[in-house]
């Protein structure tokens, strides 16, 4: 659902940055703010279960990042929005799951320091 719902979630949200739920692409502002939720939430929670194994699982790395871009996305282009405070809470989600794997996993390492932390600054 993330895939198929990003590139209409990008366009809600420059074609009204002030309230990306004017768009006539809100469904699809929605559906991918709440899979980049459940991505990450669902991240943490397993990550606190097995964390050895997903530190040498690629493709969850990945779809953390893309779930990181969407709720860093909305915290940096639709700070006034009244998703934004949670989309921060999540991306503080992200990004300490990122810092914990970027140790041993040079995937997340990458997605730390090149994608995640731009959206920080």
């Amino acid at each position: 659902m993330l895939f198929i719902h990003r590139s209409f979630f990008a366009q809600a949200l420059l074609d009204f940055p002030t309230n990306p739920l004017r768009s006539p692409y809100a469904p699809s502002f929605l559906a991918a703010y709440r899979c980049a939720s459940a991505t990450i939430k669902t991240t943490v929670l397993n990550f606190q279960m097995l964390p050895d194994l997903f530190m040498r699982w690629w493709t969850i790395w990945s779809h953390l990042l893309s779930a990181a871009v969407i709720v860093g996305s909305i915290v940096t282009r639709a700070p006034s929005t009244t998703m934004a405070p949670a989309a921060w809470q999540e991306l503080n989600l992200a990004v300490e799951i990122f810092s914990r794997g970027s140790k041993t996993s040079s995937r997340a390492r990458h997605g730390l320091v090149r994608i995640i932390q731009n959206l920080l600054h």
